[in-house]
């Protein structure tokens, strides 16, 4: 199993017995998302020529009140979360309250990881108290951050990167790379001087919103990069494909229970794609709600209704991490009506 993989749902048969309960009834689950993206900041030290956030930046525009932050992560840890994940929006160490925030997730027992650019490391005191880390590098030298994040910056999150991997003990250090037609030039390069710095993984992404970035080749091409995989360091290359399909390959979003995404305004959204869309409404604010009250809402319960649509999903959904899910759940579903023994493997 991968750390990517579908498979990880076996890992969760509470989760997936609501799901399917709900599902066969024709309701919505309630029970909690497995893990929440909670956005820090829409503030960020880079720009990103691929930015898919840069008009939300611009909409939302903001720190997340961190007098809030107390008592939403009481509400997930007693609604059944598992875990956090810090990100952006913006670039979440930009937060001046980032370290406190961290602290907070892991005193309620809930699981932190973290996305971050790897320009700053101002949180090692608390790396230990993170599950994983993943630097969005994407770029494969110095040259094309400053061409295409418009930073001159390499070196230092390079070493960032260094630092992170030498401080660690359990936290998983992964590598997340947006490969575009202007990125694929020293890749290999840059895998090969990951492998030896400490690094456990390197995940290649395609760039989505941008078509004209859109490096046209297979994943196969990319083969020979798994060479320099070890016990210790993988590469995981599947994105290339999953993450490219848009229209939630034509089924319904059962999958946006599995996770929610909370904007830095206090924004509750299904996913980290529909957020990105200023014609789709939020499901509600924690400023003015609790995340309970969101979740078993009637706007929320007015937008599941929608992403049962399978039509509605394949108007709307832009490329998304879920859709592999919604694949995967799709067939569950027909298990119970298509298996006439379901007693044994």
């Amino acid at each position: 199993m991968s750390e990517f993989s579908t498979n990880k749902l076996g890992l969760f048969p509470e989760k997936l017995a609501a799901l399917r309960s709900s599902h066969a009834k024709g309701e919505m689950d309630t029970t909690y998302p497995i893990s929440v993206e909670l956005s820090l900041t829409d503030a960020c030290s880079f720009n990103c020529e691929w930015c898919s956030d840069f008009d939300l930046r611009k909409r939302l525009n903001g720190h997340m009140n961190n007098k809030i932050v107390p008592g939403l992560l009481d509400d997930l840890s007693d609604g059944g979360a598992k875990g956090v994940v810090i990100e952006g929006g913006g670039e979440p160490t930009l937060h001046p309250n980032i370290c406190e925030i961290i602290e907070e997730v892991r005193k309620r027992g809930l699981a932190c990881g973290l996305i971050t650019n790897g320009a700053r490391f101002n949180y090692s005191d608390q790396i230990d108290e993170l599950e994983w880390v993943r630097i969005s590098l994407d770029v494969a030298n110095a040259e094309q951050m400053q061409t295409l994040k418009r930073k001159d910056a390499f070196e230092t999150v390079m070493s960032n990167i260094s630092e992170i991997a030498r401080v660690k003990r359990q936290t998983v250090l992964g590598i997340s790379y947006i490969l575009t037609k202007k990125s694929r030039d020293g890749l290999e390069d840059l895998v090969y001087r990951l492998s030896r710095m400490g690094v456990n993984y390197f995940q290649v992404k395609p760039v989505v919103d941008h078509p004209e970035l859109l490096w046209m080749g297979e994943k196969e091409d990319l083969k020979h990069l798994n060479a320099y995989e070890s016990e210790n360091f993988k590469v995981f290359l599947d994105a290339l494909q999953t993450n490219r399909i848009r229209g939630n390959m034509g089924v319904s979003c059962v999958a946006h229970s599995l996770t929610s995404v909370i904007a830095a305004n206090g924004d509750v959204f299904f996913c980290g794609r529909l957020n990105s869309d200023a014609s789709w409404p939020a499901l509600g604010n924690i400023n003015r709600n609790s995340f309970k009250e969101i979740w078993t809402g009637e706007e929320r319960r007015r937008q599941h209704e929608l992403m049962m649509q399978a039509t509605e999903c394949s108007s709307k959904c832009p490329e998304c991490r879920l859709t592999k899910f919604n694949v995967s759940l799709d067939q569950i579903q027909e298990t119970p009506i298509t298996v006439k023994t379901p007693n044994f493997i």
